[in-house]
C-alpha cells in the first residue's frame, strides 16, 4: 500500500517544491493505524523491548545513559512541569519591569515557584524592584 502511494507523494513534493520559494517549508505527518498491521498490545510490547534494549546498551566513556529520540525532551517536559521553567535573572527583571509598566502586582507573579527561585545571582528578587527604585 505504501509502494502505491509514495511516487504521487514524491512526484507532488518535487511539483511543489521546484514553485516554493526559500521563505516556505513544509511538514509531513503520518498517523498510520498500528492495529491494521499488528495487534496493538504486541506493538508496544516491541517497542518497550526496543527500549529496554536501548538502554541496556553499553555506554560511551563517561556517558551515564543512553537516550531513544524524544526522550531527553518528555523528561524536560515533565521537570518543566514538576518544578516550573528556569528563567534566568535577566528574564525575570524583564517580567518585573513589563508588570510595572502594566500595573500589575508583582506579588501576584509566582516568583516563588521558578527552579531556583526568583533569586538572581546576586540574590535580588524581581519583585522587591520597585522598593530598590524608592530608597
Amino acid at each position: 500500500m505504501v509502494a502505491k502511494l509514495l511516487p504521487p507523494l514524491l512526484i507532488c513534493q518535487k511539483q511543489q517544491a521546484e514553485s516554493i520559494s526559500w521563505e516556505q517549508d513544509g511538514h509531513f505527518f503520518v498517523a498510520p493505524d498500528i492495529s491494521a498491521v499488528v495487534e496493538p498490545q504486541r506493538f508496544k510490547e516491541r517497542v518497550e523491548g526496543i527500549l529496554r534494549e536501548i538502554h541496556a546498551s553499553a555506554l560511551a566513556p563517561n556517558h551515564h545513559r543512553l537516550y531513544y529520540p524524544g526522550e531527553m525532551e518528555a523528561l524536560t517536559e515533565n521537570r518543566y512541569r514538576n518544578e516550573g521553567l528556569p528563567l534566568n535573572a535577566v528574564t525575570l527583571m524583564n517580567i518585573a519591569e513589563a508588570a510595572e509598566r502594566l500595573d500589575v502586582d508583582p506579588a501576584l507573579i509566582p516568583w516563588d515557584n521558578q527552579r531556583g527561585g526568583a533569586q538572581s545571582k546576586k540574590g535580588a528578587n524581581p519583585s522587591n524592584r520597585r522598593e530598590a527604585k524608592e530608597s
